[in-house]
């Protein structure tokens, strides 16, 4: 499919809202991996263009949808909470290299609260960052979970070269929505089995 199977996507949804009697507030969800790994905190306007993104596709995909003027990007970091527990995912791994890096998850209550937020207070034409306010290690949360579900411990090696990483700015949304994050800290998001 390639990586112009997205924006071609994206252009056929803006085509059909287009049609619509009453063009809908959209919110368009996307992804924190549009942002390069700078070693640094990212926030929404480090990319705006595809040149600058790390995930070009995508972000040609949200021009494609914002042209639309009644819209608002969401753009989410790693999705976990309930089932979709991190150590599972490394359970028995060895010599992992990232443990040093800080995670950019959100939980999938204050994923559904920030969606429901959005349509009581609509933001069209904003773009926001949707992480929680916390940023642990990898590793502290693989532990975490490991310990907690009985998930065999990964092991962690030392980086034969500096591990790139980047550290997902949600500033934007907490001052523009009323919203008070349920899981600020991934070391306390809710799972179960």
């Amino acid at each position: 499919m390639g990586d112009a199977f997205y924006p071609q996507q994206m252009q056929r949804l803006a085509q059909a809202l287009r049609q619509s009697a009453r063009q809908p507030y959209t919110i368009l969800i996307s992804s924190t991996s549009v942002y390069p790994e700078t070693n640094g905190e990212a926030s929404e306007g480090d990319v705006t263009r595809p040149d600058q993104s790390a995930a070009p596709a995508l972000v040609e995909g949200e021009e494609r949808i914002r042209e639309l003027g009644n819209v608002t990007i969401l753009r989410c970091g790693g999705l976990m909470g309930y089932d979709r527990i991190p150590g599972k995912y490394v359970a028995g791994k060895q010599n992992l290299t990232t443990g040093r890096v800080p995670v950019n998850y959100l939980h999938r209550d204050d994923a559904i609260g920030i969606l429901q937020t959005l349509l009581l207070h609509p933001q069209p034409g904003e773009v926001f960052n949707a992480v929680a306010p916390l940023h642990p290690t990898r590793e502290e949360v693989y532990r975490r979970s490991c310990e907690d579900f009985g998930y065999t411990l990964p092991t962690f090696a030392e980086p034969t070269e500096p591990t790139a990483f980047k550290v997902i700015s949600n500033e934007k949304l907490m001052n523009a929505l009323p919203y008070p994050f349920q899981y600020a800290d991934p070391l306390q998001f809710f799972y179960s089995l």
